[in-house]
């Protein structure tokens, strides 16, 4: 852990950051729009843990 505690505080610190920008967002959007950017997300993520992690498909 001492040789990777970058790592270890970003996962640390933005998942839990992720709920107050939801609601935020919701405030600002509506729920159709903010609920299509999450699920989007989702995607954007796995295409980039192919491409970072260079996993096999």
């Amino acid at each position: 852990m001492r040789t990777h505690w970058r790592e270890v505080l970003v996962v640390a610190v933005l998942p839990p950051t992720a709920y107050p920008c939801i609601l935020f967002a919701l405030q600002l959007a509506p729920v159709a729009v903010v609920a299509r950017a999450r699920e989007i997300s989702v995607v954007f993520v796995g295409l980039a843990g192919i491409a970072v992690l260079a996993v096999a498909r």
